[in-house]
């Protein structure tokens, strides 16, 4: 099993959930290098850019699963887009948008996840915890560089090393 830790909101506040294994398998500094990665997340407001960026992901796929089947529909004898036979037409909106829509995710998620670890290596300064914690995971590995500044536009290929989405630091 792999320890893993999580920012999760709760009711105003927030709360940064540490599992049992990482607790057993991780030593103290390792624990205040995950938990300030955490924090970072709580800093730079991830879980709200997250969830706009969800619903526009949702608005998008049904404005234009809405748009395909008003237009395109009556050309298949269908009724528009309260006609049930349409629900293939939304399905296919809804996979090819919410696949290419990932790759934005992605890129977000991968910046957010340097940022944090950047928070975390200047609020701790301990940057053998950070070696040990991060860059020995195997999801860390498969960057090829161990870089955290990366260009944001410059790392397609490694978006879609990690597509549809884990995290690669933590």
């Amino acid at each position: 099993k792999q320890g893993n830790a999580a920012l999760s909101p709760v009711g105003a506040g927030s709360e940064v959930l540490i599992s049992d294994t990482l607790l057993e398998s991780v030593n103290l500094d390792g624990i205040e290098v995950v938990l300030a990665h955490e924090l970072g997340h709580k800093v730079n407001r991830d879980i709200p850019k997250m969830l706009v960026l969800a619903w526009l992901q949702f608005a998008l796929i049904i404005a234009l699963a809405y748009f395909a089947l008003s237009s395109l529909g009556f050309n298949f004898g269908l009724r528009g887009p309260q006609d049930i036979a349409t629900l293939p037409i939304f399905v296919f909106a809804f996979t090819v948008v919410g696949s290419l829509y990932s790759l934005l995710t992605n890129a977000v998620s991968r910046n957010a996840e340097y940022a944090a670890d950047r928070f975390a290596l200047q609020m701790t300064g301990n940057v053998a915890a950070f070696e040990q914690r991060f860059i020995g995971d195997p999801q860390f590995l498969a960057q090829p560089d161990h870089t955290l500044r990366p260009a944001p536009f410059d790392m397609v290929n490694s978006y879609l090393v990690f597509w549809p989405g884990r995290h690669c630091t933590s």
